[in-house]
């Protein structure tokens, strides 16, 4: 079995989190972190076990023993660590939200190919054996033909013009931050084929979205996606059938789900994480480079920039733009 070194740069909590995670992944090590404070470099080596601790990004990405790199710098970075990333020939993961525009995908994604590189949106949902569970429920008829889907992720985070959250120059606001995964789940089950849409944000003082709310028709059924930093939701997922429907508490980070017709419960969807969820896609990656691919069938490039492109026409509408667009 093939060992892959896997180096991390942007050592804020969500790599820690992902750092926890490879001790599920049996072929990965952590060979390399990356940060722009040597301290706090030597600090998640200590922590995590790590071989070596760079006090640059570049130190990291000419290390010639660093396969993968996992991207987990701020959204307005990540086209550019990206892009030194796959200079140095470096198989990338990158954190969402992946850029900050659709164009900026592209461009990554077209270098990947040409450099025949693995790059790849770290997007743990759609690795989440529940939801790909629930999806298999749904192709089955479990709950009948899909009606409606009814979405929320809100996190009461008070308006703070120096967090990175309502930062425009850092990528702030609620939609590229937790609406992306609302989205993302609507995408998984019924797909983003709809007829109509409607939308509406409320914005901060620093011009970024502070919550919003998406209605989407697709004829025969619906979509409501509400996101935001302006209150603690309840943060329910529901999937309405004609035959009953799935309720999924913290829909994008969930390792249950329940199915309910006629007011009583008729099955437990239930599949705990090895550690914490993110250890699926890097064993999806792995397994892809243990293939040669240089794309996932599961969150392909073409996948990301859908996705990137249906926010960037939700920003538009909402007239909000980031610095370098």
């Amino acid at each position: 079995m093939k060992i892959y070194n896997i180096g991390i740069i942007g050592l804020g909590a969500i790599a820690h989190a992902y750092a926890k995670s490879l001790v599920a992944v049996p072929n990965a090590n952590l060979y390399a972190v990356g940060s722009r404070s040597t301290d706090k470099a030597n600090k998640f080596k200590r922590t995590f076990d790590a071989d070596v601790a760079y006090g640059s990004y570049k130190e990291l990405f000419e290390d010639k023993l660093v396969d993968i790199v996992y991207i987990a710098t701020p959204m307005s970075s990540h086209y550019k660590d990206m892009i030194n990333a796959l200079e140095s020939n470096k198989h990338i993961l990158c954190e969402k939200s992946f850029t900050l525009n659709a164009n900026e995908a592209k461009h990554i994604f077209e270098i990947a190919k040409r450099k025949n590189l693995f790059v790849m949106e770290a997007l743990w949902s759609r690795f989440n054996p529940t939801l790909l569970e629930v999806r298999e429920l749904i192709d089955e008829g479990l709950i009948g033909k899909i009606t409606k889907v009814d979405l929320e992720f809100s996190i009461d985070k008070p308006y703070d013009e120096t967090s990175r959250l309502y930062n425009k120059e850092l990528g702030g606001g609620a939609l590229l931050d937790v609406g992306i995964y609302p989205i993302t789940f609507t995408d998984m089950m019924i797909g983003l084929n709809y007829k109509t849409i409607k939308s509406s944000a409320e914005l901060a003082p620093t011009k970024v979205d502070q919550s919003n709310k998406i209605e989407l028709d697709f004829e025969k059924l619906s979509a409501t996606l509400t996101s935001g930093f302006d209150k603690q939701g309840l943060n329910f997922g529901y999937i309405y059938g004609t035959t009953g429907y799935m309720l999924i508490n913290d829909f994008w980070a969930n390792q249950y789900a329940v199915v309910i017709k006629d007011k009583k419960i008729v099955k437990v969807i239930s599949n705990p994480f090895l550690v914490n969820g993110l250890e699926y896609q890097t064993i999806h990656v792995l397994e892809c480079l243990d293939k040669s691919l240089v794309e996932s069938n599961i969150m392909p490039p073409s996948k990301t920039i859908e996705i990137m492109t249906f926010m960037d026409s939700l920003r538009k509408a909402w007239g909000i733009t980031y610095l370098t667009e």
